[in-house]
């Protein structure tokens, strides 16, 4: 087990690192010599340093030091381990890197390797703990237990080269000051030798290590003074290449001495300038030796150059000006997709069937993966400064593979290949998929070509996910005209494809949020779950933008398990804005139609934790995540970074509420102080045994334009606490019109911190009170009027018309601000949330904010106002991108207004007939709707709110501030339409302490 997760191919003889760079003979011995007596000399005095650290620039040498030096120390018996990082591949991982390390030392170790081998049987999850963890129980704990059997290790070297090519710049801090704990505690008997640049974090880890005699730091400088090391290296060389061509008998006359001291002056004293241009001339026949060598040393290649690497440039250049123009496109898409190395694996396997039709466990596929990968052969960066030099505009100029157009060339025809391969597979069941095979290589197999086939097809599903860091890229860089095709992938297919491909079990290394290969992932049936193992470099505010891009964007759309994909479904799951820190969830549809799959992420910054799944199958993913939580990965709960768990042991519920749901979930009790729900529908005996908590009113409606007969028979209302407390009671007002009252249930918040009796109730039209789907239209019923006199109808019925407190939201703070005006009674207090105070600055605000929104989105709403097709799902998907910014920024949205949307759905009558189709297209009477010129009546004490990003702007808000007399104004900056849900906890303190006054 230790070997597979392990990076074999980081060892000093690794077959991948055949041609690893070393030093010549007769060069670099200084070096050579000093690092040697350094790693094998005896201690006796205390003075030889534990740390040693060769520093420098790119491409001066350090790898070619390192690996002489570790092949001399193995073939010694003096070396015990060595981990050589690379940009490329597996050996860039930070989280193999302490486990390989520890699988070397049990090769040369028998009894070591014994009890880390029963380590590693008794808790497998070692292997994906910190690194903190895994060398503490895979390599100090080991020989701390041979030193008290009294078999101590003798001092042996460790070598690690290219730190600076880990992935992870955190981790290559983190694996610096573990070594350098370790010295300090004398746990390990070991001497470290760490080759680098001298990147800023590396540099910085290092000025803490002051003393000589703890770390010893060597500077490898590009200087001319080994000028006469590398002459010697390009003669060897030379003779080299003409000895394999059996032409010896040239040598004098080719290359001529100047022609090599030419070179010697290119190299500057850069190693890797030599090994380029033998390297380079050693591929093509010998006709053309001399025609090659010229274009090297052609002047005009260099003009301008003036930095350390001007030669070396523009040996690049010369390389790649010989790539003919049709190609040219191509091989720059390759090389800035280059990753991997080639690996090594010998398990036999049946290749007369196709990879997909046979029956392997997941570990036999995850040790099948390196060599099917090269399996035809590899392609990979020989030395990083290639890669430094393709990657820098200011370089290698037209051939650069960073700049605006190679990343929309790399972006078109990554999409052209999705659909191509998407083509090809077919879906099988409501969890499988299969493909026809769309190529293969000549001397292929059906097994082979059948996993290179969908390999490749998932590793470009995967370049185009949120996951990989090269979608970020392309988030950033391109327009969004191009990004919108994303939208089209076939997001089931790629995820029916990976669990097919992979098969179930834990699988390392996997890239997520745009995090290479820092996560662990786990396929099930329909399903495919990953963690990030390292939150370190996981930055909230970052992954929320992207999400809100990719929703704008419409490659995403929020979904809900009941509405599917109506409009309901958007509101109610836009993404929290409820600050950075804490526990945060989002839940939506990743693709459209039968190409979409459910994606659910989690994340918890105090407790360091995000999952993520994609299923084609929500309520038994969420089920199985909500069962398993941290055990899918194979990690225990035991308290860290990766077993957190909520405190109180509980897993995430199928919808995540928030914190004001939370509150108001724990104040219903039993008895008094829970709520009282009266059924108004309910026969006159079973009120009047009620009487008793309230006294009902018998007198109904006062209007003549209301059909029924009392206020009891079309009124639904709940009662929250006891209306006989000596506590003034508050009625509370829904929005809309027309949407239920259930959003504001956790208004009963107040009732169970501060003892207030609430009344919420839902008006005629929706929720339990009456509906009139009849009445669609008429505006000569459905008037604020009506709705004025049902308010005082039920404060008439509860007997409380005389003293009472009134609080409305958007449309229920205009009627109560309406009531406050003209028929207030014993009002006390009054709570104006997220209202206008005149529907013209509502309209104008609304038009305002609507020009924030993609142009895209703003065209579809214009284009559909304008001929009529208000009621059209184009229409209504981009009033959803507006609403997710403006009246609700919570996901997945609590229960309470899920409620509350859904039953608008069902019934629309009020809010349609009153309002019209959106917010901002108000076409109903409310259009005039103004109390500008009433407003200055309200006499009571006044409590004014709206939310910093809230579609009842300042502008609509600020007359009721100026124009009312006692007045104050509280805004939330973090919430928009829904501040009770978006920032709770300061939003009933505000309010509950205005009651109290």
């Amino acid at each position: 087990m230790l070997y597979e997760t392990s990076t074999p191919e980081a060892a000093v003889d690794a077959e991948e690192r055949y041609h690893a760079p070393l030093c010549y003979p007769g060069t670099r011995v200084q070096y050579i010599e000093e690092i040697t007596k350094w790693a094998t000399a005896n201690n006796e005095d205390g003075t030889i340093p534990p740390l040693y650290w060769m520093k420098g620039p790119a491409t001066v040498g350090k790898s070619a030091i390192a690996q002489t030096c570790a092949e001399w120390l193995k073939e010694s018996g003096h070396l015990a381990a060595a981990f050589f990082f690379s940009a490329n591949g597996r050996r860039k991982a930070h989280s193999r890197f302490f486990l390989t390390l520890a699988y070397q030392l049990s090769t040369t170790l028998p009894e070591y390797r014994e009890i880390i081998n029963h380590k590693v049987s008794v808790d497998k999850a070692i292997v994906k703990a910190t690194m903190s963890s895994q060398f503490r129980s895979l390599i100090v704990e080991p020989l701390q237990e041979l030193r008290e059997k009294g078999k101590d290790i003798r001092r042996r070297p460790i070598i690690i080269d290219g730190l600076d090519e880990c992935l992870n710049t955190s981790a290559q801090i983190k694996i610096i000051k573990i070594i350098a704990s370790s010295i300090r505690a004398g746990s390990t008997p070991f001497r470290w030798a760490i080759f680098s640049r001298e990147e800023p974090d590396i540099v910085s880890a290092f000025t803490s290590f002051t003393k000589p005699s703890f770390c010893h730091s060597v500077f490898l400088p590009i200087s001319r003074k080994t000028d006469g090391e590398i002459e010697l290296y390009l003669r060897n060389g030379f003779e080299n290449i003409l000895h394999r061509r059996n032409l010896l008998h040239l040598e004098p006359s080719w290359p001529t001495a100047q022609q090599i001291w030419m070179l010697v002056d290119d190299a500057a004293g850069l190693f890797i300038h030599p090994a380029i241009v033998l390297r380079l001339i050693n591929r093509h026949p010998y006709p053309e030796f001399k025609e090659i060598l010229e274009d090297i040393l052609n002047p005009i290649s260099k003009q301008g150059r003036q930095s350390a690497y001007a030669e070396l440039d523009a040996l690049y250049m010369l390389i790649l000006r010989h790539i003919p123009k049709n190609i040219l496109l191509p091989t720059q898409l390759l090389f800035s997709q280059i990753e991997y190395p080639p690996p090594t694996f010998d398990e036999p396997v049946n290749l007369e069937h196709s990879y997909l039709d046979q029956d392997l466990s997941s570990t036999t596929r995850s040790s099948l993966h390196p060599t099917l990968l090269c399996v035809h052969g590899d392609i990979a960066f020989r030395h990083k400064s290639f890669y430094d030099f393709l990657c820098d505009p200011a370089r290698s100029l037209s051939f650069c593979v960073t700049t605006l157009a190679m990343y929309q060339n790399a972006f078109d025809r990554l999409i052209q290949q999705h659909h191509h391969y998407a083509s090809s597979y077919a879906i099988q069941g409501p969890s499988r998929a299969s493909s026809s095979a769309s190529f293969s290589w000549p001397q292929g197999s059906e097994f082979v070509d059948s996993w290179i086939k969908a390999q490749t097809f998932l590793g470009i599903s995967l370049l185009l996910s949120h996951d990989d860091p090269l979608f970020h890229t392309f988030l950033e860089s391109l327009p969004l005209s191009s990004l919108c095709k994303c939208a089209e992938l076939d997001y089931r297919i790629s995820l029916l494809g990976s669990i097919k491909l992979y098969g179930s079990g834990v699988f390392l290394d996997a890239s997520i949020i745009g995090l290479r290969e820092d996560g662990a992932s786990r396929f099930n049936e329909g399903s495919h779950f990953t963690q990030l193992e390292d939150c370190t470099e996981f930055d909230p505010e970052v992954f929320l933008a992207m999400v809100d891009k990719l929703e704008k964007l419409r490659v995403i759309k929020p979904y809900h398990r009941r509405f599917s994909s109506s409009r309901v479904a958007s509101v109610l799951h836009a993404v929290s804005r409820q600050g950075l820190s804490g526990k945060k969830s989002g839940l939506y549809k990743l693709g459209h139609g039968d190409k979409s799959v459910v994606w659910y992420w989690e994340f918890n910054t105090e407790k360091q934790y995000f999952h993520e799944f994609l299923t084609v199958n929500y309520e038994e993913a969420m089920a199985f995540y909500k069962a398993e939580k941290f055990a899918i990965w194979g990690i225990n709960g035991d308290g860290d970074s990766r077993g957190a768990e909520d405190e109180d042991g509980s897993n995430v519920r199928t919808e995540v509420m928030s914190n004001a749901e939370d509150e108001v979930g724990s104040n219903v009790e039993e008895g008094e102080r829970g709520p009282r729900i009266i059924n108004v529908h309910a026969p006159t005996e079973k009120r009047e045994k009620e009487s008793t908590v309230i006294q009902p009113h018998s007198s109904g409606p006062t209007s003549s334009t209301h059909i029924l007969l009392a206020f009891a028979d079309y009124c639904e209302f709940r009662i929250y606490g006891d209306l006989r407390s000596v506590i003034r009671p508050l009625v509370v007002l829904h929005g809309g019109p027309g949407v239920t009252s259930e959003y504001l249930t956790p208004c009963s918040t107040l009732t169970a911190q501060r003892s207030i009796p609430i009344i919420i109730y839902d008006q005629l039209g929706c929720g339990r009170s009456t509906h009139l789907p009849e009445k669609m239209g008429d505006i000569e019923f459905w008037t604020e009027q009506l709705f004025l006199d049902e308010l005082k109808d039920l404060l008439n019925y509860l007997g409380i018309y005389e003293d009472y407190d009134l609080f409305g939201n958007s449309w229920g703070g205009m009627l109560a601000a309406r009531h406050a005006v003209r028929q207030a009674g014993g009002l006390k207090h009054l709570v104006i949330m997220s209202s206008p105070a005149s529907m013209d600055l509502w309209v104008e605000a609304q038009e305002v904010l609507r020009r924030k929104l993609p142009q895209d989105v703003q065209d579809t709403l214009d284009k559909c106002e304008r001929e009529g097709k208000t009621d059209s799902k184009e229409y209504q998907d981009a009033v959803l991108v507006y609403y997710s910014h403006y009246l609700c920024t919570i996901q997945p949205m609590p229960e309470p207004l899920a409620k509350s949307f859904e039953a608008l759905e069902k019934d629309p009558t009020v809010y349609y007939t009153m309002n019209g189709p959106s917010e901002f297209f108000v076409t109903g009477p409310l259009k005039t709707w103004s109390i500008l010129d009433e407003v200055h009546k309200i006499a009571v004490p006044t409590l004014l709110t709206n939310g910093a990003m809230d579609e009842a702007a300042d502008s609509c808000v600020y007359p009721f501030f100026r124009l009312i007399p006692r007045v104050r104004w509280t805004q939330f900056a973090k919430s928009s339409h829904m501040a009770h849900f978006e920032e709770p906890e300061r939003f009933f303190d505000i309010v509950g302490t205005f009651l109290s006054e």
